[in-house]
């Protein structure tokens, strides 16, 4: 909306990506110590308006060829050659 105040006029809430990536932070170590309910399969929603969360449970698509019944792991993406192989250089 074109009314509506941007980032820098109105400022951000400074505490909200904290908030955000504890939770990530959390997430990582206990999958890195195979310890707690992870979030796999589910994803959280929070609202800071009104300190709340919704969790919302995720399906696998079968035919996904990262996540579905056949799919193969094949490493991670080298981001440093596939952004300099797609901007030419």
């Amino acid at each position: 909306n074109q009314d509506a105040p941007s980032c820098a006029q109105a400022g951000v809430l400074g505490v909200l990506p904290g908030v955000i990536g504890l939770l990530q932070a959390v997430e990582c170590l206990k999958i890195l110590l195979g310890i707690g309910r992870t979030l796999i399969g589910r994803m959280i929603y929070y609202d800071a308006l009104d300190a709340s969360f919704l969790e919302l449970k995720l399906k696998n698509n079968p035919n996904c060829r990262c996540c579905g019944k056949d799919a193969i792991f094949e490493g991670y993406e080298n981001y440093q050659l596939a952004c300099a192989t797609a901007s030419g250089a």
